[in-house]
């Protein structure tokens, strides 16, 4: 993702009439982002769905800043395959 623009998901609306939900861990793809983008879909619905490879869940939206803004840096930067988050839970 360059830095001068950052990205949302949405869940296609098929889908999401279905009450299939797809949403990033973190709401959206940060300026500077490079590597895989980890999302989960949820099913809110008392049916069972069958997804296949290269099915079409989602929209990209890319939104453009009006400047250009310093490269995401955090852990997740070069992801190569879905990341979970490590560190002990909170009580």
């Amino acid at each position: 993702m360059p830095c001068d623009v950052m990205g949302f998901v949405q869940t296609k609306g098929s889908l999401a009439r279905g009450f299939l939900m797809l949403q990033l861990c973190d709401g959206q793809i940060d300026p500077g982002y490079q590597g895989k983008v980890t999302f989960e879909i949820v099913n809110l619905s008392e049916f069972y769905y069958s997804l296949v490879p290269g099915m079409a869940v989602a929209r990209l939206f890319i939104l453009e800043l009006s400047e250009e803004v310093e490269p995401y840096k955090g852990r997740y930067q070069n992801a190569s395959k879905p990341t979970a988050m490590t560190g002990e839970p909170r009580e």
